[in-house]
């Protein structure tokens, strides 16, 4: 493989820290939604905090993906792994909130509450891109100290 040169490195660290950014942005639609549910129960009104922090962290995690595009094809010029980001980046986002909404809903049973069935998927999937960017971002800090 080949080595990884510096605006690939850069983008790829970028990219890890927009999956943290957009993972935590989902984690933290969570607490607002918490801190804002009717005494009655069921789901909270929607809101601008809760559209913000969830378009965002939508934006944010698309931008996260393009981290693993530029890092697989680090074997392609540079205009084709940016092609490449634009086109599969959201696929990726798409994919696995699909699969963790999947996930979810086949744990949680139909039986479910309002936020298994409607938030659930939402946490797991910011968690995975906050941890996913985590990992990218630490094993990059670990392989500097190595040098």
């Amino acid at each position: 493989m080949r080595t990884i040169d510096r605006t690939t490195d850069i983008w790829i660290r970028a990219a890890a820290a927009a999956a943290v950014a957009g993972g935590s942005c989902w984690m933290a639609k969570q607490g607002v939604i918490a801190a804002t549910v009717p005494a009655s129960g069921g789901p909270p009104p929607e809101s601008v905090p809760i559209a913000v922090l969830y378009l965002l962290g939508v934006a944010l995690m698309i931008v996260g993906g393009s981290g693993l595009v530029a890092r697989l094809g680090v074997h392609l010029p540079m205009v084709l792994r940016v092609a490449a980001a634009v086109v599969l980046s959201p696929v990726i986002f798409l994919a696995i909130s699909t699969l963790t909404d999947m996930l979810v809903d086949a744990v949680a049973g139909p039986d479910a509450g309002w936020w298994w069935t409607g938030e659930g998927a939402v946490l797991l999937t910011g968690l995975l891109y906050a941890a996913a960017g985590a990992a990218a971002l630490r094993r990059r800090h670990t392989a500097l100290a190595r040098r």
